[in-house]
């Protein structure tokens, strides 16, 4: 059995991981076996009492790092993306593996030095969006096996740039893992606008691949993917169902085995391309290499 740590309590994902081990008839009827969530640390007590209580967790603990020697592993899981390298590098340090919830940065600096500190330590570190392993996305990916390459698409997902969890990274980062999931890696640059709310990106990969990011803030927008390769195309709306689950598996078994799910230099990319969206559309439109 697993114990692993919550840290973070502000967001949704840590009522759906902690009830998912915990809770007998687990998170929306799904249960995940083999873990244990026996302590939880969070900035407001009376949510972090709510998600303690609901997700039967045992302990609260005043500081994180108390967390210390009661838990083989720890789940991130703040809102803003600026909290998590402060939280996950004392972990990292004592060699505790850690999973951090998206977005695993909002600042490069920080995706780097927890990287390194991994690196250093030999320290499992892992993280992702979900939807990357939602069952709709592995679906079309398996359907899509003989489309000979995706080479250009779009990927649409909602956006807030005025939240108060880092502006466009808190959701967007939903839509740049589904681009590296779905397209791959070597992005070059980025050239995005903004209207009233909305950013639209084109992103340049080194080869021939070419796709259209859309950030939507002004209107009802579901995760969907369309995908053009050079033997087929397809497109899916993500089912969001059961993706929790999906992932915390995958986390699961990098915690048993140590073997990490994404490299160090796909982790530094889907944060290097929501920063240069941000780059971009705040300088106009201009072309904002990676």
């Amino acid at each position: 059995m697993i114990k692993l740590g919550m840290i973070g309590s502000d967001n949704s994902h840590a009522d759906a991981f902690s009830q998912l081990c915990n809770l007998k008839q687990g998170y929306s009827g799904l249960k995940t076996k083999g873990a244990r969530v026996v302590a939880i640390y969070g900035h407001d007590p009376k949510r972090t009492e709510e998600v303690a209580r609901n997700g039967n967790i045992p302990t609260i603990v005043e500081k994180a790092e108390h967390m210390l020697g009661m838990v083989d592993a720890v789940i991130v899981t703040f809102r803003h993306g600026d909290l998590h390298a402060k939280y996950a590098l004392p972990f990292l340090e004592a060699r505790v593996p850690a999973f951090v919830d998206k977005p695993f940065a909002i600042k490069r600096a920080d995706a780097e030095a927890m990287l390194a500190v991994a690196r250093k330590r030999k320290t499992p570190l892992t993280s992702f969006s979900t939807l990357r392993f939602a069952r709709s996305t592995r679906a079309f990916l398996k359907e899509m096996s003989d489309a000979g390459g995706f080479v250009t698409g779009s990927i649409a997902g909602p956006t807030d740039l005025k939240s108060e969890y880092g502006g466009l990274p808190f959701y967007g980062c939903h839509v740049t893992e589904l681009l590296a999931e779905i397209f791959g890696y070597g992005v070059k640059a980025v050239r995005a606008i903004e209207h009233r709310g909305t950013v639209h990106a084109t992103v340049r990969f080194g080869d021939e691949r070419l796709v259209n990011l859309q950030f939507i803030g002004n209107a009802k927008v579901h995760f969907r993917v369309a995908a053009n390769g050079r033997k087929a195309a397809g497109e899916y709306i993500v089912d969001t169902a059961g993706c929790y689950k999906d992932g915390l598996d995958i986390v699961l078994e990098m915690f048993r085995s140590r073997k990490r799910p994404l490299t160090d230099e796909q982790l530094l990319e889907t944060v290097r391309v929501t920063d240069a969206v941000v780059r971009s559309y705040k300088k106009g439109g201009a072309e904002v290499n990676v």
